[in-house]
Parts: C-alpha cells; sequence; structure tokens
C-alpha cells in the first residue's frame, strides 16, 4: 500500500519503526535503513521523510490534514461518473467534476482508483465519408487476397530538413530560474523555409529496408522511374527477395501510376497492386508511415548539421538501416491483420485494436 492509501494511524507506526530502526539497529544510517525497509517495498521518499522529519524528535506523530474530511465516494457518486463517461468518453473530467459537483482531483481519484477508468489517447485518422469507408473495405477484401504467398514491399516518399533543429518535436531546457538562461539556450530557432531533401525508400513484408534516393527536387514520373524504380527497388529486390514471390504495393501518388511505369513493371514481371484495388487515404495500414517517423526522430536528435549533400545521404541511410534492424520486423508483423481487420470491419475497427 502506497504512502497516499494509509491512514494516519498506519503512517505513525510506519514512521515510528523507521525510526527506532534508525536509532538503534542501523546506528543513525539512513541507507542502511533505506535498504532494510527496501525489502518491504516501502518507497526511499518515505523512509528518507520520516528521518528528516523526525531525527531530531522522540515523538512520532503526523498533524491531521487542516478542513473538514472528504465526504465517501458513495454509490451513487461512483454510478453518476461511471454513467457520464460510458455516454460520452471523451467528456473531460474538469467537465465532469461540474456535473457531479466535486472538484476536480476527487473526481479523478474516485474514476481511476475506483471505477478504473483510465484517460487514452485518441489516435488520428483520417475524416472519411461513408462511401470512402465502403471503398476501402472493399479494395482491402480484394488486397488481401493478392497478398496471399507474397512478400509485400511498400514504397513511400518523405521530405526530410537538413537542419535537425527544424524537424517538428517538444524541446526543453531545464534550469531552477529562466531568467538565468541565455536567451539562445530557452528558444528553438525554425527558418521559414529550410533546405530539405526529398526521400524515397521501400520497406517489406520481412522488415529489410531498401538504400535511400535521396532528391533535391521533387518526383515526377520520369524521376520516380529512373531512380526509384530502376535503380531503388529493382535492387533491393535481387539484394533480398530474388527467390520470393514479391507484391509492390505503392500509394496513389500520381507518378507511381504513370503509363510508363506500370508498364515497366509489368514488362519486369514485378507484381503490383493495381490501382483499382488501392485502398484510398489509410497511412494506418502502411508501416512505413511509422518507420519514416522513427527514423526523423533520430534524426533531430544529431548535434551536428550535415554540411554536403554526401554526408546528410550518408548519415540518413545509417539511421534507416538502423531502425530497420531494430524496429522493421515489428513494424510491418501486423500488415496482413490490419488489412484483414479492415476487409471483415471496416476502417473503424482499426481504432478498436
Amino acid at each position: 500500500m502506497d504512502k497516499g492509501r494509509r491512514s494516519l494511524f498506519e503512517r505513525e507506526l510506519l514512521a515510528k519503526r523507521v525510526m527506532e530502526f534508525y536509532n538503534t539497529t542501523a546506528n543513525r544510517d539512513s541507507k542502511v535503513t533505506w535498504n532494510f525497509f527496501k525489502q518491504e517495498g516501502i518507497p526511499s521518499s518515505n523512509v528518507y521523510s520520516y528521518i528528516k522529519k523526525f531525527k531530531d524528535s522522540e515523538n512520532v506523530q503526523f498533524k491531521k490534514p487542516a478542513g473538514r474530511p472528504a465526504k465517501l465516494a458513495t454509490t451513487r457518486v461512483k454510478n453518476r461518473i461511471e454513467k457520464i463517461f460510458k455516454t460520452k468518453p471523451s467528456t473531460s473530467v474538469a467537465v465532469a467534476a461540474r456535473k457531479v459537483k466535486i472538484s476536480k482531483s476527487y473526481l479523478g481519484e474516485i474514476k481511476v482508483h475506483k471505477l478504473g477508468i483510465k484517460a487514452r489517447t485518441k489516435k488520428p485518422a483520417p475524416n472519411y465519408k461513408p462511401v470512402q469507408e465502403s471503398r476501402i473495405k472493399d479494395c482491402c477484401q480484394k488486397l488481401l487476397k493478392k497478398m496471399r504467398g507474397k512478400v509485400v514491399i511498400l514504397d513511400d516518399e518523405t521530405y526530410v530538413p537538413v537542419d535537425p533543429s527544424n524537424l517538428p518535436g517538444r524541446h526543453f531546457f531545464h534550469s531552477s530560474d529562466p531568467s538565468e538562461v541565455a536567451y539562445e539556450e530557452k528558444v528553438r530557432k525554425k527558418d521559414k523555409f529550410p533546405k530539405k531533401y526529398c526521400i524515397w525508400q521501400c520497406i517489406s513484408s520481412h522488415g529489410h529496408v531498401s538504400d535511400p534516393v535521396v532528391l533535391e527536387g521533387n518526383i515526377n514520373q520520369d524521376i520516380y522511374l529512373k531512380n526509384c524504380v530502376k535503380a531503388g527497388l529493382e535492387a533491393f529486390i535481387n539484394r533480398f527477395h530474388k527467390n520470393d514471390k514479391v507484391l509492390f504495393w505503392p500509394d496513389l501518388a500520381t507518378c507511381h501510376y504513370a503509363k510508363k511505369v506500370t508498364e515497366y513493371l509489368r514488362k519486369k514481371n514485378i507484381d503490383f497492386v493495381p490501382k483499382y484495388i488501392n485502398p484510398p487515404n489509410v497511412p494506418q495500414l502502411r508501416p512505413i508511415e511509422k518507420f519514416w517517423a522513427r527514423s526523423k526522430s533520430v534524426y533531430s536528435r544529431l548535434q551536428d548539421v550535415p554540411d554536403t549533400f554526401r554526408k546528410f545521404k550518408g548519415r540518413w541511410k545509417k539511421i534507416t538501416s538502423e531502425v530497420a534492424k531494430t524496429s522493421g520486423k515489428n513494424l510491418m508483423k501486423n500488415l496482413r491483420k490490419k488489412i484483414e481487420l479492415v476487409a471483415n470491419g471496416g476502417v473503424a475497427a482499426l481504432a478498436i485494436n
């Protein structure tokens, strides 16, 4: 039982035991005392606070908290709180507290410790129309059949700023007095138009990742065919999946389904997902999106800025290889399961699991 759950009598009894051990057996050694009570699961903060509070006092007694005691969490109060969150799970604690006419902290205590209701993060998802949801479900059913017995390869493009500080994310500084901290340490500077590179890569359902194709401009169908398909995708298949049946799954970008691109894929006998069964606007089903996020997170922690194109490419290749090595298989292992969920229950099934 933690400190917040002990009664006044239990805390006084524990404090008395701590002080007796500290003054006699431990010979007034705080560390020895803590190691002894550690075996009982008593937090170190409790032990040290008792020693500090009663070190020079023989009277181990706690003061009763000021004010009137809080009213008990009655069955009626608990039922009202439970009904509020069951009816509308998005209700904030502040709004629920006003409805029940109790404090936010007291309601939070009842909600978590008495009812087991915890706050959970909402997952971001596109705002689909009913027609889109129906199409996505139908596409996933057809896609699932086409994937059987094949290694799936997903590709995508993303933009990465050269300066890691221009990547989105929260940054902190630490100080007891902010006024004593230099301006440079308190702000996170961002360029209005940062220099960035366009990166193409592909990842397979086995967790392998291709070498990056790094470009200084945008991708069109000619660049995509030459640099990404011919130089990137084919080399990736020959390296990792030469003897496997593969299914190439691009997203619905215009250049990915350009006539010259699809003709080349057919010519090289690279099976790909036809446009009519490619589910639209479902980043939740494409683990490469999370792969980008993890790679950018690592890149954002770099202390030095790559000052040449070659250095940037080398740094990004090293980062994505490490991310693929540590997380590639885990990112891709539920690919078929997620598609099956949508095929059977629609996009809402992803939020349930």
